[in-house]
């Protein structure tokens, strides 16, 4: 019988200030400057100012790159990459959705292991750990946060690169009720199941999706 792996690492936080424990959460993993990889909308909004000052308090010194587009570009994690270096981070805390999180991944994994984000597709390409790294979600649909996936779209050859890797994971993930969305369906339902069921339709090439 052939061996299966169920691989959950991501430590998660679940409570309506768990947001305010980020901030000794990254300095008890060593983490003294941290760039928060968000959209424009949250990076505008106040939220990841938030979040900057939670890390204060901590002693934790903190910039915000709001470049991470839904569906993650590699132009994204390039333009990431390029802040994180020019300011001497050494860690990473998402906010955001899958997409954030994607992004952040990517930026994290190409930090610590040089190179491009094309050299991880496909499976276990790596051969270090990321950098510190928490995420802090706005919704919950992906399970990015808690997975060793991270999806970037290639512009040069228009597809989405599948990174598989056991060095792509969250240290830990919160998981705060008052900046979720307010209703279970919000938060979880539409994401995930309304809007991934919907891929069932265009994965002809593989049968065993209209199993599920």
């Amino acid at each position: 019988m052939a061996t299966t792996y169920y691989f959950l690492p991501t430590r998660n936080l679940f409570g309506e200030d768990s947001v305010q424990e980020a901030g000794t959460l990254m300095q008890s993993l060593g983490g003294k400057k941290a760039m928060i990889v968000t959209d424009s909308f949250l990076a505008s909004s106040g939220m990841a100012a938030d979040i900057q000052e939670i890390l204060k308090k901590a002693g934790v010194d903190s910039v915000v790159f709001g470049g991470a587009e839904p569906n993650p570009k590699d132009t994204n994690v390039v333009s990431g990459l390029e802040m994180f270096r020019s300011e001497g981070c050494d860690s990473i805390i998402s906010l955001g959705g899958g997409s954030s999180h994607d992004c952040a991944k990517a930026i994290g994994l190409v930090a610590s292991n040089g190179g491009d984000i094309r050299d991880y597709e496909g499976v276990d390409k790596s051969t270090k750990p990321m950098c510190p790294m928490i995420a802090i979600n706005t919704t919950a649909g992906t399970a990015s946060e808690i997975t060793r996936f991270c999806i970037i779209t290639d512009t040069s050859r228009h597809v989405k690169m599948a990174i598989v890797d056991w060095h792509v994971k969250y240290c830990s993930a919160s998981f705060q009720s008052n900046i979720l969305p307010n209703t279970f369906a919000q938060a979880w339902l539409m994401p995930g199941f309304v809007l991934f069921s919907i891929s069932r339709y265009f994965e002809e090439e593989y049968p065993w999706v209209f199993t599920l």
